[in-house]
């Protein structure tokens, strides 16, 4: 049995559909975008995230002047200086500006797993 042919107003209810379908998602990854910029920025700016890596600041220390994140796994972080000593030797690496990309899935299990970076500017004291 033959299905009766399509008027024009059931194609225009199902274009329509299709149309408010596809605004939501939109609205959906606007929302999503916005939300993540505004909490990667809190994350970012304030001292809970240091607070959450320096949790022994006599062994390894961790800290930057300005970090912005505007895409889940990708982070630029300017003055990024990273310290660290042992009984016999202190070091620290000081990088003016750098670009990460990191794996999302991989901070789910307490991990902080990179990709690719890209500096400018690296220099390394020891003593």
């Amino acid at each position: 049995m033959a299905s009766p042919p399509r008027t024009r107003s059931g194609r225009r209810r199902r274009w329509r559909r299709i149309l408010l379908g596809a605004m939501s998602v939109a609205v959906a990854a606007a929302l999503f975008l916005a939300t993540y910029t505004v909490a990667a920025r809190w994350l970012l700016s304030g001292p809970r995230l240091r607070a959450l890596i320096n949790t022994n600041p006599v062994i390894t220390w961790i800290d930057w002047d300005e970090a912005i994140s505007s895409w889940p796994g990708r982070v630029a972080v300017k003055n990024l200086r990273i310290r660290g000593s042992d009984p016999n030797v202190q070091w620290i690496i000081t990088i003016s500006e750098a670009r990460v990309r990191y794996s999302v899935a991989a901070l789910l299990a307490r991990t902080f797993r990179v990709s690719e970076v890209r500096i400018s500017s690296l220099s390394f004291r020891l003593r």
